[in-house]
């Protein structure tokens, strides 16, 4: 029998984000007290003073 969990399907998905040019972080990294903190606005995904992504 197949055990499908969380780092089954996590891993590949990083895994091909990262190959297709996405820069992969651990959470704890981008989380607002991490080193690098993104906070998400009704804007976008802004990290530090540059905006990550947009909505238009």
């Amino acid at each position: 029998m197949i055990t499908i969990n969380e780092d089954t399907v996590e891993q590949p998905a990083l895994d091909w984000l990262s190959g297709v040019g996405f820069a992969v972080v651990h959470g704890s990294t981008i989380s607002p007290d991490g080193e690098a903190p993104f906070t998400v606005t009704e804007h976008g995904l802004i990290a530090g003073e540059s905006t990550v992504w947009s909505i238009s």
